[in-house]
């Protein structure tokens, strides 16, 4: 089939021109935790303790809505050319906001494991291959580290509280990297 952008359905890209200068590029950081708005993305003083995470900060809101159709264009749809447009998108991002290189200094990125279930489901990790395009653009590595022992229904399909108070022991670490 054809591609259609996903904004105007112009055919034979995913994502046209026009619909590309829609796109917001302000990043969104807040804590990971209660989810209060922060200048730089770490946990809030109140919520350090209750996350092992340094800090966390989001390149677009998914409430844009072609933001949010190029994912899910390539992570349920399949159509691998949406990752290209997610990488252009994120390359541009780290163009606007130069502070994400040196706030990614020393980092490493670890991506979110599928269950094998649903790597089979999906036919690929699309948290690998994010990872991966972030690697390339912030020269960090990417580590490989977890595994995820529980199958559970798809994430997206779940309420945030649900998704906070799934099981803790969901992943592990995979003993070559201990």
């Amino acid at each position: 089939f054809p591609l259609q952008c996903v904004g105007c359905d112009a055919e034979g890209v995913v994502l046209c021109d026009s619909c590309r200068l829609k796109i917001f590029y302000e990043l969104v950081l807040k804590c990971s935790v209660c989810g209060k708005i922060n200048f730089e993305g770490y946990a809030c003083e109140v919520c350090s303790s209750a996350t092992n995470l340094d800090s966390v900060f989001a390149c677009f809101a998914y409430n844009q809505p072609i933001i949010a159709k190029l994912i899910k264009a390539w992570k349920y749809e399949g159509i691998r050319e949406a990752s290209i447009e997610i990488e252009k998108l994120l390359n541009e991002t780290s163009v606007r906001h130069e502070w994400i290189k040196k706030w990614s200094e020393g980092a490493i990125i670890v991506p979110v494991p599928l269950h094998n279930r649903r790597l089979c489901e999906r036919g690929f990790n699309q948290a690998l291959e994010l990872a991966q395009i972030w690697s390339k653009i912030l020269k960090a590595p990417v580590v490989d580290c977890l595994k995820r022992t529980l199958y559970t229904d798809a994430q997206a399909k779940q309420t945030g509280f649900v998704r906070r108070t799934l099981d803790k022991n969901i992943f592990v670490m995979k003993q070559d990297c201990i």
